[in-house]
């Protein structure tokens, strides 16, 4: 505490040491410069927070120093922005008052709980920033609202993980320190306030203050902007300046991610995904999707019917939906700490598609792409609309062909709106947190992947006891914090880190639960998917968008029934179900972005992180940012050269396949097309 007063009153007694020219300044501008520097200071030491909590994301860059220097440089612009946003209001209240040589304390008083609140709440949104950039790379924005109609969840959440807590108490610490010094500076501040002197006529007075006032409101307005061009005001790729991921994110403010990205939200053109012309983005995709197929445009400009030679192979379908299971922990994509020998094991011996990309990086995306073959829009959580469409996917088409269909969870059902949209999209029935025993419930995931394994095989039991097969989606959680690793079990991770037992737990479970299905008469009949919901973040991640995070392993495992094969084309998410259906031989229509890959092939596959969306081939990694900026590397190769202007044909080729396919998602969504005939309306 005592080092933070230190430190700044170390820091505005420095700045404005030229006592005699201050002490003429109006009571107005001494007063919010001393707040704009204690707002600039406290936003620093956030920012250096970030830098330590995030030192290995600077291991072998170059310059490192210069590099550094630049991002602060670079924080100090945007945290100057904030602080003059946060302090225009008072200023020009307390100028009208020095110009009028009028000042009511009730005046003073109602600034002061503003400029506290106002700084309390940034302060809030820096804390929260730091555990948020390190689960998404990114600095917080509006994405974080999305969770905040079940803010029992997310406070059962952080209560339970320390490392979140760590944040809270750094909050409560902060706000504790910045009152206790804010409190010392006002009972100063009053005093000169009641005593502001009277002396000269109020004609010289108002001239002197305006003589002042002015130049300040100029620099006032020039620190809201950020920058002296007038073509555009500071904007987040003003922050990029080098190829370091982690460098070109440190100088932003959380505070101006998170408003800009809320304020672009509420704009009208926002609410709906707008990326290219609708007309040409339906004719496009279809030549995409079709290509052949037997088209049905009286149900959508891209249904297309499948039809297969032979009779159907109506085996059993389980999905295994892996939280965060990005293709960086398996040992086939150079993870050298043998973390998943399950996952590894089931590549080798069953279908692995090995370029397969989430749709995008949170798991409402990875369930409604996975499930019903649409692509994640963006920031939006598709689940959660007040309006829920019906769609064609896996449990509307597998229960027209005689399917009983299952979900099970581990957690809340009422989390991201998973049940009452899982419901609405013809599943029979739903297993979540409220059908397991109280004391299997672990912490605010619920029950540990293992448990909720040994749960559904007497479940699947029964329906493998009918004449007709089932189809059951299976989400795993425990590989998301608040990490639990159980006890009570037959496994012990061989790392002491937690966040590598906790992958190596999750992998065990998959055997644990293969093991127990392979005792049960419906084993043999039955075809394995794994999938993760969406990757993660890992070390030896290099690009801003990180890879890794939407890189995930796709594998179909079926000993009975499936040769090893090893798929290296583009893949996503949205491909697994008609892949899936391919593989049932089974006639349908196929209403959905999904194509069939072994019938099939793209040339790219896309996918987000919010604000930006990536594309992959077989070799270039291209990605677009919501602000316009757009990068393409050579990511097989690893490299870190941004060749978008002398591959710019290619960028074009693949900005447009993917805002092309992303905007017929928006059109047959808005359009009410993503559904079959004869369905619910």
């Amino acid at each position: 505490m005592q080092l933070f007063e230190r430190l700044l009153t170390a820091a505005i007694n420095t700045t404005i040491s030229m006592k005699g020219l201050f002490v003429k300044f109006p009571f107005s501008i001494k007063y919010i410069l001393k707040v704009y520097l204690i707002g600039i200071l406290c936003f620093t030491i956030f920012r250096i927070i970030l830098l330590l909590t995030n030192l290995s994301l600077l291991n072998g860059v170059e310059s490192k120093m210069t590099l550094l220097i630049q991002a602060f440089i670079l924080g100090f612009r945007f945290d100057t922005v904030i602080c003059c946003y946060l302090l225009a209001l008072p200023l020009v209240l307390l100028m009208i008052a020095d110009m009028a040589r009028k000042h009511p304390l009730l005046l003073f008083k109602m600034i002061r709980i503003y400029i506290g609140l106002v700084f309390i709440l940034a302060f809030f949104i820096c804390a929260a920033d730091i555990p948020f950039f390190k689960q998404f790379n990114t600095r917080l924005n509006s994405t974080a609202l999305q969770w905040t109609s079940t803010p029992g969840f997310i406070v059962s959440m952080v209560v339970q993980e320390w490392s979140y807590l760590v944040y809270v108490i750094l909050f409560v610490l902060f706000v504790i320190a910045f009152l206790v010094y804010f409190k010392r500076m006002n009972r100063t501040a009053i005093k000169a306030y009641r005593t502001i002197p009277n002396k000269e006529s109020w004609g010289i007075h108002f001239l002197k203050t305006i003589a002042f006032c002015l130049p300040a409101l100029f620099f006032l307005f020039l620190g809201i902007r950020g920058r002296t061009s007038f073509k555009s005001p500071i904007r987040a790729g003003t922050a990029f300046f080098c190829n370091n991921r982690f460098l070109n994110q440190l100088g932003l403010n959380p505070v101006f991610t998170f408003l800009r990205s809320y304020l672009d939200d509420q704009k009208k053109e926002n609410r709906t995904i707008h990326l290219t012309d609708e007309a040409t983005a339906l004719l496009k995709t279809k030549e995409y999707l079709l290509n052949g197929l037997n088209a049905d445009t009286s149900i959508s400009p891209i249904a297309r019917k499948t039809i297969t030679d032979g009779s159907a192979i109506k085996k059993n379908v389980v999905l295994v939906l892996m939280e965060s299971m990005t293709a960086g922990n398996l040992a086939r994509f150079g993870e050298k700490e043998k973390l998943t020998p399950t996952l590894d094991s089931l590549a080798v011996n069953g279908y692995s598609f090995d370029n397969t990309y989430s749709a995008g990086i949170h798991t409402f995306n990875g369930v409604y792409s996975t499930l019903f073959s649409f692509p994640a829009m963006m920031n939006k959580n598709s689940m959660s609309n007040v309006e829920m469409p019906e769609y064609s996917g896996f449990s509307k088409v597998l229960k027209e062909n005689g399917y009983h269909t299952l979900f099970v969870t581990t957690h809340d059902e009422q989390f991201d709106n998973l049940g009452g949209f899982i419901m609405g999209n013809n599943f029979d029935k739903l297993i979540s947190q409220k059908d397991y025993p109280r004391n299997k419930i672990v912490n605010t995931w619920g029950v540990p992947d293992h448990y909720m394994f040994e749960f559904v095989i007497p479940e699947l039991n029964k329906l493998g006891q009918t004449k007709e097969p089932f189809f059951a989606t299976l989400l795993t959680t425990s590989n998301h914090r608040p990490f639990n690793i159980p006890t009570d079990i037959p496994f012990t991770p061989t790392h002491p880190e937690k966040e590598k037992g906790i992958i190596e737990y999750a992998d065990w479970s998959i055997r644990h639960f293969l093991s127990e299905a392979s005792k049960q008469s419906w084993f043999d009949n039955t075809i394995f998917v794994f999938v993760a919901d969406h990757g993660a973040i890992i070390e030896r991640e290099k690009y801003d968008m990180p890879l890794y995070y939407n890189h995930i392993p796709f594998i179909v495992y079926s000993p009975s029934f499936l040769k090893p094969t090893v798929y290296q084309q583009p893949t996503g998410q949205i491909d697994v179900f008609p892949t899936v259906m391919g593989l049932l031989n089974i006639t349908y229509t196929n209403n959905t972005l999904g194509i069939d890959l072994l019938r099939q092939q793209r040339p790219f596959i896309y996918f987000s992180a919010d604000d930006k969306i990536g594309v992959v081939d077989s070799q270039y990694f291209y990605t677009w940012y919501k602000d316009g900026r757009e990068t393409l590397f050579d990511y097989q190769s690893n490299n870190m050269q941004n060749v978008i202007i002398p591959k710019k044909s290619l960028a074009d080729s693949m900005r447009m396949y993917a805002f092309n396919s992303i905007q017929t998602a928006q059109w047959m969504i808005s359009n009410h097309k993503t559904a079959l005939p004869g369905t619910r309306k």
